[in-house]
């Protein structure tokens, strides 16, 4: 039997390139062949098994139809073989010849080249010599025009003829970049240092004509269009001898300046200071009309002579006013300044930083200041040129600041003038304030204080005047006087002009002996005595006043930072003086507050006194009521009518005597002891009056009814609510603790031990009877206590605080005082 030949399964790797090459829909070509699923696939139930037979056969008979095709390929291959072997050494034959014929060019190709550079040797020399001789002609030509140059340059600058010197110079100077790469042969070294010599002989010959020409116009000398030739050759020699004459010809300009104005003539003082500004500008006119035309425009001559003439004069006025400083005052400062500043800015508008190119005619406004200073009758030219009106230059002139920066350490005394018209106006305040305060009765309304108006408008006067002199140091003095003279006016004028019983209530910062104050007015309720009208219109006028100058304060605050530089605007603030003013108002409101409450108070004195456990049926509104409503009606019209330019306040006003009124009305209710149901209802229909006027305050005894703020009736409704709860529990039946407490906790959810108690009372119940009540109160009641921790901390920190107030009151009250001052802290903590 024939031995089977050993199959060996292709790798993966191959099985897929193969695949790649060669692909098939056969899923037997697949590289990723499993039999197991193929097999399934074929027979995928019991049933198909029944066609094995078949599936085999044509398995079969694929197998030998694929052994068929392989046998095929390899009788192919086989002759292909063969014919690839021929084919392969007739390619080595063919590339063989081919090498040799290469070889065969190469070499012809090395002869050919020996055979050129034999040609071309003499051609290289030829051209090598050619462009030696060329460099060589074209030096010697350089050289033959620089000492021609050199010549003609002496013979001009001998006759002054400065045009064609100019030129010449230019072209010898080209000449001599060429020749650089000669320096260092003697002969050029030496024709160099001849044509420095020229320069340097021209730059003196032409510095030497100007003086001659300028200091002696009778001499014959170069006429003025050879002087303005000669400028052109300067800026072509170097800056060193432009510049010297430059400098030469500002000096004489100014000459005659110096002498006029050096600091031990009569008229270098400031009161003449004008004549220096006007001096400048008919020499500027007179310069430019003689001399304008022959120095070039980007000299800017005229503008470098303004620069000297500001650094000279600020250097006199720095040494005249450091000489005769005790002959300084305000308004010798103001003029000069403001003269000068005017005078800067003029020359900020003419000059733009030596940029400019046409020296022709002044700018209007400098053609007016001139028409305006010029003493003579007629009208002089005006050669410069008009500038396009409001054009400022792009960056920081050199003339802003450039003589007005030496008055900077003086403007002092104009602040201290400040500070004594101040003064001599707060006197004047004060003497009306005065005045104002003895009327018996009051001539006209007065919505704010005039005195007030009159303050800022000085203020904005001086402020407006200092901030044209300065934006620096200044300022900042003149801020501090302002200051000043707030608090001064706000005590002497404000605080000063309140009723008497109010003016305890400091509206100054709180200090320990403030406080302590204070409290000794809070200790002496009862010592208040009722306003007058004109009070109460003083008060309000106060109060107003007061806003007025808080407001205004807060501006002139923020106009003082925009006129200061900004490097020192933050030290700029009124806060201080601010919070004094909203103290003012604080204290107006509260004296306003006292006014009407102690109008009140009897009426509540005579609820309280009432026998409520004897009345038996219930009638019209009571009596005190009536009193309470009366008085308020009285007393709230001129309040509001002061007020009507702070509706602000008087609102703030309402809120806190609607507050204060009801926690003093409470504590009257409290004091009805041994209520009974009939006079538990009355309280309650007083109470529901007192109620509905309460909402009405903001417009009571008014002809225009408006609706209160919601704030001001959510306020009033909650107050009296809860004094409406307290009595409607007078109503309900406490024979059953139980049931009572039920109605209790209904009625004041957020009650507490102490309220319990009061209402109890009320009741008529005895304190040795509560206690069935307050059981039931503690059981029902889940009120957070502190901790023994927190209790520690509060009664330290309580006793420091007393022992501190104690110390510092024994100086200033009596022992009786303190005393009252101990029982009001313990209390309180």
């Amino acid at each position: 039997m024939e031995k089977e030949t050993e199959w060996v399964a292709p790798s993966t790797s191959l099985s897929r390139a193969l695949f790649k090459i060669c692909p098939s829909d056969d899923p037997l070509d697949h590289p990723d062949f499993n039999e197991v699923d193929y097999i399934n696939k074929l027979f995928p139930n019991e049933q198909s098994l029944t066609s094995i037979d078949d599936i085999i056969n044509n398995v079969k008979s694929r197998i030998s139809n694929v052994d068929d095709e392989i046998r095929t390929s390899l009788h192919q291959q086989n002759a292909s073989a063969k014919e690839g072997q021929e084919a392969l050494i007739e390619s080595q034959r063919a590339i063989q010849q081919l090498f040799n014929k290469i070889k065969v060019i190469k070499s012809l190709a090395e002869e050919s080249e020996s055979n050129v550079c034999e040609i071309t040797r003499d051609i290289k020399q030829l051209d090598c010599a050619k462009r030696n001789l060329t460099s060589a002609i074209t030096t010697l030509n350089h050289l033959h025009m620089f000492v021609d140059g050199i010549e003609s340059l002496q013979h001009f600058a001998k006759k002054r003829q400065y045009s064609e010197t100019a030129n010449l110079i230019e072209g010898i100077s080209n000449v001599v970049l060429h020749l650089q790469t000669f320096k260092e042969v003697p002969h050029i070294q030496g024709f160099v240092t001849q044509f420095q010599s020229v320069q340097e002989s021209l730059g003196k010959q032409i510095l030497q004509d100007f003086k001659e020409s300028l200091e002696n116009p009778s001499r014959t000398g170069p006429s003025m269009n050879e002087l303005g030739q000669s400028c052109k050759v300067l800026d072509v020699i170097g800056h060193t001898y432009r510049n010297d004459l430059i400098k030469y010809i500002v000096q004489l300009q100014l000459a005659e300046y110096r002498h006029l104005y050096q600091p031990s003539e009569v008229t270098a003082w400031l009161d003449k200071i004008q004549n220096r500004y006007t001096w400048l500008i008919k020499h500027l006119i007179d310069f430019e009309k003689k001399l304008g035309s022959i120095f070039p425009p980007e000299w800017a001559l005229s503008e470098r002579i303004s620069l000297e003439f500001c650094d000279i004069t600020r250097e006199d006025l720095t040494i005249l006013m450091k000489r005769r400083s005790k002959d300084l005052d305000s308004q010798l400062l103001i003029d000069a300044v403001a003269k000068t500043i005017r005078f800067e800015s003029l020359l900020m508008k003419r000059f733009d930083g030596f940029t400019n190119k046409d020296l022709s005619r002044l700018n209007k406004e400098f053609k007016t200041q001139v028409k305006n200073l010029n003493p003579f009758e007629e009208e002089p030219t005006n050669p410069f040129q008009d500038e396009e009106e409001g054009k400022l230059p792009d960056d920081v002139s050199p003339f802003l600041q450039a003589i007005s920066c030496c008055f900077e350490s003086y403007l002092y005394i104009v602040v201290e003038t400040q500070d004594r018209h101040l003064s001599e106006l707060m006197e004047r305040f004060v003497a009306e304030s005065k005045a104002l305060s003895s009327q018996n009765e009051m001539t006209e309304y007065i919505p704010v204080l005039q005195s007030s108006m009159d303050l800022f408008q000085f203020y904005k006067k001086a402020l407006d005047q200092i901030s044209a002199l300065s934006t620096k140091e200044s300022i900042l003095l003149l801020a501090t006087v302002f200051q000043k003279y707030l608090r001064e006016y706000a005590g002497k004028v404000l605080q000063g002009s309140l009723p008497k019983f109010g003016a305890g209530l400091s509206s100054l910062p709180l200090t320990t002996s403030g406080i302590i104050q204070n409290f000794q007015i809070m200790l002496k309720e009862g010592d208040v005595s009722k306003l007058t009208k004109l009070e109460v219109s003083r008060t309000c006028c106060i109060l107003t006043t007061s806003e007025y100058c808080l407001e205004t304060s807060h501006q002139l605050e923020e106009k003082l930072k925009e006129k200061i530089d900004l490097n020192v605007a933050d030290k700029i603030c009124f806060s201080a003086e601010i919070d004094i003013f909203g103290s003012i108002i604080g204290n107006c409101i509260r004296i306003l507050i006292q006014d009407v409450e102690s109008s009140v108070d009897p009426a509540l004195q005579a609820m309280v006194k009432t026998n409520w456990s004897g009345v038996e049926a219930v009638g019209d509104t009571s009596a005190y009521v009536s009193a309470i409503v009366g008085h308020i009606r009285s007393k709230i019209p001129p309040i509001r009518d002061g007020l009507a330019t702070s509706r602000k306040y008087f609102a703030q006003f309402c809120s806190k005597f609607a507050t204060a009124f009801i926690s003093k009305y409470m504590s009257s209710i409290f004091k009805c002891k041994s209520t009974s149901t009939a006079g538990a209802e009355q309280l309650l229909l007083d109470t529901h009056s007192m109620k509905t006027v309460l909402l009405d305050l903001p417009s009571i005894g008014s002809e225009v009814s408006r609706k209160p703020p919601a704030s001001y009736t959510k306020l009033v409704v909650k107050g009296m609510t809860r004094i409406e709860m307290i009595l409607k529990l007078l109503l309900s039946p406490s024979d059953k603790p139980d049931s009572f407490m039920n109605c209790y906790q209904n009625f004041l959810p957020d009650s507490d031990p102490s309220e319990l108690q009061k209402v109890l009372e009320m009741k008529g119940i005895r304190k040795n009877e509560q206690g069935p009540y307050l059981d039931i109160y503690k059981k029902t009641t889940d009120a957070e206590t502190p901790s023994d921790a927190e209790v520690e901390v509060s009664t330290s920190a309580g006793s420091d605080m007393l022992n501190r107030l104690i110390t510092a009151s024994k100086t200033s009250i009596d022992s009786s005082t303190v005393k009252k001052l101990e029982k009001l802290i313990k209390k309180g903590l």
